[in-house]
């Protein structure tokens, strides 16, 4: 397989480059899929990101989230920490862009412990079918979620990976301090990652 760098390189470039109506049809139908699913219904909180360099843009579940009485929330990087944290989003709330160019919460818009959080939809670049993900490369999620590889911790948020599918892989390479997905959504659905856990240790 090719190395992770190059890997990187060029599902964004092939993110970036999809046609905009097609890009819009795919997204779409992701976003209908999570708006229907049990898994988005029965949370209260709820995590998203602004989009990015052809990412899946979650804003109308966030949009619907709101109105349907659910707390919402946009990561926020803190760079002098190399972590994220989780401040509330509101519709018609103004943002400030980051070092990165991606637009965040202001400080005034207050925090939430990521325990407290009941599904978080995150970003990634590739992904395989045991739920192992490829992100941007600096690590920010792995370090705000490392919690979760203490398992008396679990249950913890619910980490749901956002893609396209064609960002899906046969084997990743995963390190020790790798955070695996719960679950992928896609254009074409879902894929859960927890039976598949599960069956491994058997």
């Amino acid at each position: 397989m090719a190395s992770v760098r190059s890997l990187r390189r060029e599902l964004k470039t092939r993110r970036r480059q999809l046609p905009q109506a097609q890009r819009a049809i795919m997204n779409h139908r992701l976003c209908r899929h999570l708006l229907g699913s049990s898994c988005f219904l029965r949370s209260h909180t709820v995590a998203a990101y602004i989009p990015f360099g052809g990412e899946p843009d979650l804003r109308p579940v966030l949009q619907a989230a709101a109105e349907r009485g659910k707390q919402c929330f946009l990561p926020v990087v803190l760079p002098h920490e190399n972590r994220l944290v989780f401040r509330r989003w509101q519709p018609g709330q103004t943002l400030i862009s980051n070092h990165f160019g991606i637009p965040e919460p202001p400080p005034e818009a207050g925090e939430c412990l990521v325990h407290g959080i009941d599904l978080v939809l995150t970003p990634l670049v590739a992904f395989d079918h045991e739920g192992n993900r490829v992100g941007m490369g600096a690590g920010f999620y792995d370090r705000s979620f490392a919690f979760r590889l203490l398992r008396e911790h679990w249950p913890g948020p619910r980490l749901v990976g956002t893609a396209w599918a064609f960002q899906q892989q046969t084997k990743l390479p995963k390190q020790a301090w790798d955070i695996p997905l719960d679950a992928v959504i896609t254009e074409t659905g879902w894929q859960d990652f927890c039976q598949v856990e599960a069956a491994t240790k058997q």
